[in-house]
């Protein structure tokens, strides 16, 4: 694959993933508060930290030059509430594979030695 091919490939990744994560943080700030306390008793100012932590963490992730800050903010945020959700009884299949494509992707998305930052 030409450096630009994969420059445009983990951008294209970084923005899907990025700002699926991102509105799910914005869901989660303005609509999911108050009935997700009960089921998780998790207070509303933690639940309103996690959701900003993703939603910020997700705009890093987008932008090239933040993507590495981004993708370590994501993962601590996603474990964060990976924890949350095992805590409730619930297996989180999902955020474990949205950690996963976060690292991968936080990884090929570095800077290095003969690599284009993208």
């Amino acid at each position: 694959m030409s450096g630009r091919a994969r420059t445009l490939a983990l951008l294209g990744g970084r923005l899907m993933l990025g700002g699926f994560l991102l509105v799910g943080g914005l869901g989660l700030a303005v609509h999911a508060r108050g009935r997700l306390m009960a089921r998780y008793h998790v207070p509303d100012p933690a639940l309103l930290i996690l959701a900003w932590s993703e939603v910020i963490a997700g705009a890093l992730f987008i932008l090239p030059r933040t993507a590495l800050a981004g993708a370590a903010a994501l993962a601590l945020t996603l474990l964060a509430a990976i924890a949350i959700h095992v805590g409730a009884g619930e297996r989180p299949w999902a955020l474990l594979l949205f950690l996963a494509l976060v690292v991968v992707l936080g990884l090929l998305s570095r800077a290095g030695p003969g690599r284009d930052a993208s």
